[in-house]
């Protein structure tokens, strides 16, 4: 049984005919009466006796006209509702970031959002797990670079990229003195972001030269104002966004090791599960986070570390 066809019949009984019931829907006569017959057909059960001068309901008709109505009421609502989705920025929007992604979030720019545009109700869920997020029925997530998801189905967009550095104390930058980037695998470090198993810096020389170093970190987390934290008590050499340390840096709390050698750039990226999920408001929130985030996650960051 069609769901259209139970519309279309309610539709012929509300305005006493095929013909005006096409011409008050913009439908065909002919469509309709095909729906009419496909649906006497499924119920098995005459519902109109039609002549050329009269169309009139059998018992059977009556009763399944009461439901039909409600239900032609509902699929209109229901089209309405989602016509209203498709073209303005309203409902809910399901959000998943990291503890650091999310402060950054927290500071001006979710409340503009909702501020702009309050038809929109937001759920936040903060947690450093790489979640499933199609699974769980999350509209976009913000993740790094060493945290993307896997699936194929996501559209990933990567928008903002932060240069990071390896600092460490001056007393430290001393005890590593005549070392070499080939021996950070002997060297207490502190990692930003979480790995399973081994941490994996890729580092990157000013002659191009790359050289890859595989860590079992003494710390490592998602949270740039733990590893800002350690670093500054002498645990360990810490490869973060330089952006964290910068305060440090200038006052000499934190020196940069080996200058010659960078590391890619830490990029922070969207993603939502498909291109036909872009609803309105998913795109409203996305042109509004995306301009003004890597400030906001910089000033979140210092504002952690201060």
């Amino acid at each position: 049984m069609h769901l259209d066809d139970l519309a279309a019949f309610a539709q012929v009984v509300r305005h006493g005919g095929f013909t005006a019931a096409a011409r008050a829907i913009g439908s065909q006569k002919a469509k309709l009466s095909r729906q009419v017959a496909r649906l006497e057909a499924d119920l098995q059960m005459r519902l109109l006796e039609r002549s050329t001068r009269s169309l009139r309901m059998t018992e059977a008709g009556r009763e399944i006209f009461e439901q039909c109505d409600v239900i032609a009421d509902r699929i209109d609502a229901t089209r309405l509702i989602a016509q209203r989705m498709r073209s303005e920025v309203v409902g809910l929007l399901r959000v998943c970031c990291p503890p650091g992604f999310a402060r950054a979030l927290e500071h001006d720019l979710l409340p503009g959002f909702l501020a702009r545009y309050p038809g929109v109700r937001l759920e936040l869920h903060v947690t450093s797990e790489n979640v499933d997020m199609v699974r769980e029925s999350f509209d976009v997530t913000l993740r790094s670079a060493a945290d993307l998801p896997t699936a194929g189905s996501l559209v990933i967009r990567q928008f903002a990229r932060l240069n990071s550095g390896m600092v460490a104390t001056p007393e430290m930058a001393a005890q590593v003195a005549g070392k070499g980037v080939l021996e950070l695998s002997n060297l207490p470090t502190l990692t930003f972001g979480v790995q399973r198993r081994e941490a994996r810096w890729t580092l990157i020389h000013s002659s191009g030269k790359r050289h890859d170093v595989q860590l079992l970190p003494r710390l490592a987390s998602d949270d740039g104002s733990v590893i800002l934290e350690a670093a500054r008590a002498g645990l360990g050499i810490a490869l973060m966004p330089l952006i964290i340390s910068q305060s440090e840096l200038a006052r000499g709390e934190l020196v940069q090791l080996w200058p010659d050698w960078r590391t890619e750039e830490f990029g922070i990226s969207l993603c939502y599960p498909s291109k036909k999920s872009m609803t309105p408001t998913l795109r409203a929130f996305i042109d509004h986070v995306v301009p003004g985030f890597d400030r906001q996650l910089a000033q979140a960051l210092l504002a952690d570390a201060g």
